[in-house]
């Protein structure tokens, strides 16, 4: 009988070693997309044409900690109301007073010039006036008259508690259909035999 000769140690340091330069990368991502970033697909146009349909969207989630919400921040958020995740423009902060006026936006009586991100034909229309609590802010969708936002809710302010982090930019693809749809299809198509309907 052969005796059975055990594995020296540095056999399996190069093994651990092996499984840490996996894991770490993994370990890294999460954090990042769980304390640093957070990432979603655009699935409206309700922000066009800054934030585009089928784009992949970053926000930045440390980006409130030293600094305040400001007018004009797109922020992305989980709606209490809705239970989902939207993305808007935000237009009032606490104390401010918001109105309407022949399509424009007015906020502590002054007309807010907003050429910057939406076209000069554009109208935003609402016959409410709201004055925004402490804690919370006012939103807007860019595509104002094709946009579901806090001009129609039954609560119209969200909660700064709530907002998962600020926009910071895009990718022109989306990661949930582009990739992950795709690679949800073949482990379907492998784990099932041929002929039986995916649930892609």
């Amino acid at each position: 009988m052969k005796d059975i000769k055990t594995k020296p140690l540095s056999y399996w340091l190069s093994k651990i070693k092996e499984c840490l330069s996996i894991i770490y990368p993994i370990l890294i991502v999460l954090i990042v997309f769980t304390k640093i970033l957070f990432a979603c697909t655009c699935a409206s146009g309700s922000m066009e044409p800054a934030l585009k349909v089928g784009t992949t969207t970053f926000y930045n989630r440390l980006a409130y900690i030293r600094h305040d919400i400001e007018r004009g921040d797109i922020i992305a958020f989980k709606s209490d109301e809705f239970g989902v995740i939207f993305a808007k423009r935000v237009i009032g902060i606490p104390g401010d007073k918001i109105s309407f006026e022949n399509g424009y936006v007015v906020v502590n009586g002054l007309l807010v010039d907003e050429t910057e991100y939406i076209g000069e034909n554009i109208e935003t229309n609402c016959e409410k006036s709201f004055v925004v609590p402490e804690g919370t802010v006012f939103v807007l969708g860019d595509n104002r008259e094709d946009s579901y936002d806090s001009r129609f809710w039954q609560n119209p302010y969200i909660p700064e508690n709530r907002i998962l982090g600020k926009y910071i930019g895009a990718i022109p693809f989306s990661v949930e259909y582009n990739i992950l749809r795709p690679i949800r299809g073949l482990i379907s198509l492998i784990c099932f035999y041929p002929g039986q309907p995916l649930d892609a």
